[in-house]
């Protein structure tokens, strides 16, 4: 039960044991022994109450204080008081929410509900064809009665609806009911697309957006985009303000397209990214041209190193490595995230072209449309921020490895098929394989990310 309830706070807290010890001033060997109940352990354990501490420390510091306080049933405590709550909670009887949750009967009736209006059909029309009494259909949309999963009642409704839809051609509007793109559902998959989303809990957000990368790494084309996914010279060109100084999103836009197009146009050797801000100024009509400038960089054998900010749950990470899917395939990117805890006072910007430019811009977050971003030449100031880049990746893992081929997974691993994606999860790492077309394979070893890849595979189990 005591690991049980360590692994549900440090999912709920999207954080792992490594970072906890961090704010406890403990080692991770100790965490681990009592998350692996190895030894006996009790409430006045100083290990337990290092442990206790070091979660109230993080939740303060990233803000989850109200999030640890929910989960274990303990509102509005702070300091010295949840602390004691926390353990207290560690060694209580009471069982994790997330293993006390059940399909919910009068959820299941609304969705049934939804897609029998959808379908055009009425309780009576469809227990004639799956020839049962019309009374217990009336008792399943009420909440009354829930067919188990494995019921084939369940599948032949499904199949049913799925039809019905398919003849009517409203499976774009199926889509819309079930939260799945359109271009993600054909007469094909309708049914099991229905019978998912019917029998399911309502997706949590990692969930769902595991469920969106699957979907992207699928449909990636079997090679890297052509020329003409590029954007012409005279479009970009005009955009190119030279400056010292830029301000605001707009005037790191203007500074990042300078960067950028130098990058390609002196073919430089490699570009060296990190920031920790948040990635607002890429969206909109500048994420075409951000992306064009990119591809036109790697064209030009440009090497680019990243450090991703991996502060953020593991929805916000997944989004991130989306975006960067496409430029992944060239394999002239490497991804990294660092180890060491950023805080959330201030908002830091770093991007280097070593010996050329660099880019280099903080301000207090919450305030970037103020922050003001330098454009450094400096022969000598580029060397100091090499090494700062240097320092930052002593304590930088990999975030996500991309190569071609299925990627073997050696040992113990849980293996799952999604259409044509095969992921195999292991202790420490999620080994993502495309089975179609360019065969490719992504190797992610975050340990927030691997949990919500094994969310994701008990959702659908």
């Amino acid at each position: 039960m005591l690991g049980e309830k360590i692994d549900y706070i440090l999912r709920g807290l999207e954080t792992d044991i490594s970072e906890i010890a961090k704010y406890a001033g403990a080692t991770r060997s100790a965490f681990s022994h009592l998350r692996g109940g190895s030894r006996n352990y009790d409430r006045s354990s100083r290990t337990v109450r290092r442990f206790a501490d070091g979660l109230c420390t993080y939740a303060e510091m990233t803000e989850k204080t109200d999030t640890l306080c929910r989960m274990i049933s303990s509102d509005g405590l702070s300091g010295n008081e949840l602390r004691s709550a926390a353990v207290e909670w560690l060694f209580s009887g009471e069982p994790p929410l997330h293993k006390q949750e059940r399909p919910d009967p009068v959820l299941f009736g609304k969705k049934l509900s939804a897609l029998m209006e959808l379908a055009g059909v009425s309780g009576s029309k469809l227990s004639r064809e799956l020839n049962i009494d019309a009374s217990y259909i009336s008792r399943m949309r009420s909440g009354e009665r829930m067919p188990n999963k494995k019921d084939q009642l369940i599948s032949r409704m499904c199949s049913c609806l799925a039809m019905r839809i398919r003849d009517s051609r409203r499976l774009k509007e199926l889509g819309e009911v079930i939260g799945v793109p359109e271009e993600y559902i054909s007469a094909d998959s309708a049914a099991g697309n229905i019978f998912e989303w019917l029998c399911g809990q309502e997706d949590s957000e990692d969930v769902s957006t595991v469920k969106a990368l699957i979907r992207t790494i699928e449909s990636l084309p079997d090679s890297f985009p052509d020329a003409s996914a590029d954007i012409a010279p005279e479009l970009v060109s005009p955009m190119i303000v030279t400056a010292g100084e830029y301000t605001g999103d707009e005037g790191l836009r203007s500074a990042v397209i300078r960067f950028l197009a130098e990058a390609s146009e002196q073919r430089a050797p490699e570009l060296l990214l990190y920031s920790d801000r948040d990635m607002d100024w890429i969206d909109g009509d500048f994420r075409k041209i951000w992306s064009a400038l990119m591809l036109r960089c790697v064209r030009s054998g440009v090497m680019i190193k990243i450090i991703h900010n991996v502060e953020r749950s593991a929805a916000e990470m997944i989004k991130a490595i989306t975006n960067w899917l496409p430029i992944y395939m060239t394999g002239m990117v490497t991804s990294w995230y660092n180890t060491v805890p950023k805080g959330s006072r201030f908002s830091n910007t770093f991007f280097l072209m070593p010996g050329k430019s660099c880019i280099e811009g903080n301000c207090i977050c919450g305030m970037e449309e103020m922050s003001e971003y330098r454009y450094i030449t400096d022969a000598e100031k580029l060397r100091i921020r090499g090494l700062y880049f240097d320092k930052l990746m002593e304590d930088s893992r990999p975030l996500i490895r991309f190569s071609t081929g299925p990627g073997a997974a050696v040992g113990n691993y849980s293996v799952y098929n999604i259409g044509h994606i095969q992921i195999c999860i292991g202790k420490r790492e999620v080994i993502v394989n495309k089975l179609t077309g360019h065969l490719i394979n992504f190797r992610i070893t975050h340990p927030i990310l691997c949990r919500a890849f094994r969310s994701f595979a008990e959702s659908i189990v």
